[in-house]
């Protein structure tokens, strides 16, 4: 792939006294890759969100510290991202676990592939 970079990028979980994570960043263009993998509980997980560059931003004018809110104030943090994805995840498999005993159980059919999905809706704001 031409033109792509890469680097490995640290990121807070939240505030300025948070753990960091590090990412795998794959860059072309405007667009960012930032990859992680992690342990989640008992198992592990990966994680890859998209982005776009920042834009200039009325922020970035002011010295020293103008880049670093600019980019604070941009986006959930990821460490936010991961944990609510990972929360979503664990209660909906959960959910279909439970479902999947039951119909056994009882001799009925199985869900679906596209029942088994989660709905996302709820999500859009």
């Amino acid at each position: 792939m031409p033109d792509f970079k890469t680097a490995r990028k640290t990121f807070r979980e939240g505030g300025l006294m948070s753990h960091n994570r590090i990412y795998l960043e794959v860059s072309r263009g405007d667009y960012i890759f930032h990859i992680c993998a992690a342990p989640w509980g008992k198992g592990f997980f990966f994680s890859s969100w998209t982005r776009t560059k920042l834009r200039s931003t009325v922020f970035e004018k002011l010295p020293i510290i103008g880049k670093v809110i600019a980019e604070a104030n941009q986006y959930d943090t990821y460490y936010k991202l991961d944990t609510d994805g990972m929360f979503r995840s664990s209660v909906h498999q959960t959910v279909l676990s439970a479902i999947d005993n039951l119909t056994e159980a009882k001799g009925i059919k199985g869900l679906t592939e596209l029942e088994r999905k989660p709905d996302l809706r709820s999500l859009i704001k």
